[in-house]
C-alpha cells in the first residue's frame, strides 16, 4: 500500500499539487483507515487530506481515479510491466538484474534507462530544478513539441535509446536469442512510452500555466485590479478580518465558563445520589498565540503584500503579540508603525519610507536578519507567516533558515503570489522553501487570501 500511495503522490506532484512528506504520510494513514475495498471512500479520504480547496479536491479525485484504473502503467514497477508485456517472471527479474549490473558497472545508458523506467525516479527527475526551468515559458500546446525535446535531452532519453543496442547484446547473451530479443524489444517499447509521458507532463504544465478566467472580483489577481476594484477588495478583506475577530471573541466568551468536567460532575453527584446534580467545569483559559509576519514588498510581490499587511493589521487582536517585518534587500520592522497608525501605515511602507524598494530581493539576507531579530522569541505558540514569490535573483535561498524557523515555531506558513506552475522556474526557490515550511499556499487573489487567513486563524 505504501508503494502505491508513494507513486500516487509523485504523480500528483507532477500535476502541480504540493505534497510534502507529512501530507503523504497522512494520505497513507487515511487510506489505511478506510481500506481499499471501497474505491469512492479511498478517493474521498485522499482528497480530504491532500487538497487545499473544493476545486483542488475535485481535480485530485479525477486524477486519482485515473491512477487507479486497471490499465494504468504506473501502478506497476518495471518487472511487473515486463511480465504484463509477455515475459516470464524469472526473465523479467533477470532483465532488471542485468540492467542494474550494467548501471553499477558505469554504463550511463543503463543508469538512465533505470531512472526513466522507474515511475517514482522519473517523477523526481521531471520535478527537478533544471527540468522545471526548461519548461518556463511553456504556455501553449502549439509549442509542446519543442519543450518535449528540451526535457527529453535533459532527462537523457536519447542516450538511453542509443544504449539499447549494447543492452540487447547483453540480454541475448544471458537469456538466449529469442528471450533476450523479446526482452530488449519490450524495453525499447517502454522507452517509447516514456516519451509519451514527457509530452503529457509538458501539456499538464501548459494547462497549469494558462490563466483561468476570474469569475468574481475576489478571484481576480491582485496585479490586475484597478483602483476602484482594489478598494472593493480591500473592504472585503476588512470584513473577513471582522468576521474572524468576532468569532474569536465569541469563543473566548464561551471559554470563560470552562469546559464540562464529567469526572468531577459524577463524583459530586455520587454524594447526593444525583439529586440535585451540579455541572462541574474545568478552567480552559489559555494564552493567545503570537504572530510574526515577514513580507517581501518588492515590485513583483507588492500588490499581494499590501493586502496581506492590511489583513495582519486588522487581525491584530486575534494574537497576544504581533510583530511584522518587511524587506526587499534589507529587513525593517513595522510593528510599532502598525500599532500607531493601523492599516494607514501601509501607504508609507509601499512608498519606500521604511525600506528601500529600488533594489533586488535578497531572500537569504532577509531570512538571516529576520532570524537574528525575532528568532529568540519563537516558541511553540508562535505562527510565522512569510509572504514572497521566492525569487532570489540567483542568490543563496537559505532554505535552511526556514527549516530552523519550522523547528522552533508552532507553524510556518508561506504565502506565494505566483501560480504553482511557475514555482522552481528561473530563479524561483519555491520548491526548496515548500520543503522547509510547514505549509505553502498560493495567494494571488482575495479568495486565496481568505483561505490563508482562515488557515492562520485555525493555527491559533
Amino acid at each position: 500500500m505504501l508503494r502505491v500511495i508513494d507513486e500516487l503522490c509523485w504523480t500528483l506532484r507532477r500535476e502541480g499539487f504540493a505534497i510534502p512528506p507529512e501530507k503523504a504520510a497522512l494520505a497513507a494513514r487515511a487510506v489505511a483507515l478506510v481500506g481499499f475495498d471501497d474505491r469512492d471512500a479511498v478517493l474521498v479520504a485522499l482528497s480530504t487530506v491532500l487538497a487545499e480547496s473544493a476545486r483542488e479536491a475535485e481535480r485530485l479525485r479525477r486524477l486519482a481515479a485515473r491512477f487507479f484504473e486497471p490499465t494504468a502503467a504506473h501502478r506497476r514497477d518495471l518487472s511487473a510491466r515486463l511480465v504484463a508485456g509477455g515475459l516470464e517472471l524469472d526473465d523479467a527479474a533477470a532483465v532488471r538484474a542485468i540492467v542494474e549490473s550494467l548501471s553499477e558497472g558505469g554504463d550511463i545508458a543503463a543508469r538512465l534507462l533505470l531512472s526513466l523506467l522507474d515511475d517514482r525516479a522519473l517523477s523526481r527527475r521531471l520535478l527537478s530544478r533544471d527540468v522545471t526551468q526548461a519548461l518556463d515559458g511553456a504556455s501553449s500546446g502549439a509549442t509542446a513539441g519543442y519543450f518535449v525535446e528540451r526535457v527529453a535531452r535533459l532527462v537523457g532519453l536519447r542516450e538511453a535509446r542509443d544504449g539499447t543496442a549494447r543492452l540487447r547484446l547483453a540480454l541475448i547473451a544471458a537469456l538466449g536469442e529469442a528471450r533476450g530479443a523479446r526482452a530488449a524489444t519490450l524495453l525499447e517499447r517502454e522507452l517509447g512510452d516514456v516519451r509519451g509521458e514527457l509530452r503529457e507532463h509538458v501539456l499538464s504544465r501548459v494547462a497549469l500555466s494558462a490563466p483561468r478566467p476570474a469569475t468574481t472580483l475576489l478571484e481576480t489577481p491582485f496585479a490586475a485590479l484597478d483602483a476602484g476594484q482594489a478598494e472593493e477588495v480591500r473592504r472585503a478583506v476588512r470584513e473577513l478580518a471582522a468576521r474572524l475577530s468576532g468569532g474569536s471573541r465569541v469563543r473566548r466568551r464561551r471559554a470563560r465558563r470552562g469546559r464540562f468536567d464529567a469526572r468531577r460532575t459524577l463524583r459530586a453527584a455520587a454524594r447526593t445520589g444525583g439529586a440535585p446534580m451540579w455541572l462541574a467545569r474545568r478552567d480552559t483559559r489559555r494564552e493567545r498565540p503570537k504572530l510574526m509576519v515577514l513580507a517581501d514588498v518588492s515590485a513583483s510581490v507588492r500588490p499581494a503584500a499590501a493586502f496581506l499587511l492590511e489583513l495582519t493589521a486588522a487581525l491584530h487582536e486575534l494574537f497576544e503579540r504581533t510583530r511584522s517585518f518587511v524587506f526587499v534587500s534589507e529587513v525593517a520592522e513595522t510593528t510599532a508603525l502598525f500599532a500607531e497608525e493601523g492599516p494607514a501605515a501601509i501607504g508609507g511602507v509601499l512608498s519606500g519610507a521604511v525600506t528601500p524598494l529600488d533594489r533586488d530581493s535578497n531572500y537569504g539576507r532577509a531570512l538571516a536578519r529576520f532570524d537574528a531579530l525575532a528568532g529568540a522569541e519563537l516558541d511553540r505558540g508562535t505562527t510565522v507567516v512569510i509572504v514572497g514569490d521566492g525569487r532570489t535573483n540567483y542568490g543563496d535561498p537559505r532554505a535552511d533558515l526556514v527549516a530552523r524557523l519550522r523547528e522552533r515555531a508552532r507553524h510556518v506558513l508561506w504565502l506565494c503570489p505566483e501560480p504553482r506552475a511557475r514555482w522552481g522556474s528561473a530563479d524561483s526557490a519555491m520548491p526548496a522553501y515548500a520543503q522547509a515550511a510547514h505549509q505553502v499556499l498560493q495567494a494571488s487573489c482575495a479568495a486565496d487570501l481568505e483561505r490563508a487567513a482562515r488557515a492562520m486563524a485555525r493555527r491559533r
